[in-house]
């Protein structure tokens, strides 16, 4: 009896350069033939700038800078005259009062690196109760590297 010696079975090897091109092929038709949907974007009304409008500003239009000292102090467009004291309401009335007749004024809050935390988020939300455009800003020290 002769017996056969089994002969050693090959791996089977699946070559992925097909299917990776197929799909290539599957994602370039459905890119080419796909619609966008123009009903779900956004309408953005964008604001058209004029060459002599910096001349022409008026002081209606200039930010209230609110200005928090290290103490916790605050002071309205002046670092030098700060307010009677930290109230709330001080502060509301101050803000009222240099707003002016601008309906919608643009308050700036400008904090020391040191300005106590609670002062600047109790400016914010006195800023935010008058329904006044907030921003806040700080400044960058620039270190020399030499």
């Amino acid at each position: 009896m002769k017996l056969r010696r089994r002969q050693a079975h090959k791996d089977p090897h699946i070559n992925l350069v097909p299917l990776i091109d197929t799909l290539f092929l599957l994602l370039v038709f459905f890119m080419m033939t796909t619609t966008f949907n123009q009903k779900g974007m956004i309408d953005i009304i964008l604001p058209h700038g004029e060459a002599n409008s910096s001349e022409h500003k008026s002081t209606e239009n200039q930010p209230i800078r609110v200005i928090i000292n290290a103490k916790g102090e605050y002071a309205i467009n002046d670092a030098q005259h700060t307010l009677i004291n930290n109230d709330a309401e001080t502060l509301k009335r101050a803000l009222q009062k240099e707003a002016g007749n601008n309906p919608n004024p643009v308050v700036i809050i400008s904090g020391d690196a040191k300005a106590p935390y609670e002062e600047m988020l109790r400016a914010v939300q006195m800023v935010g109760t008058l329904n006044y455009v907030v921003s806040l800003e700080y400044e960058q020290k620039v270190t020399d590297s030499k």
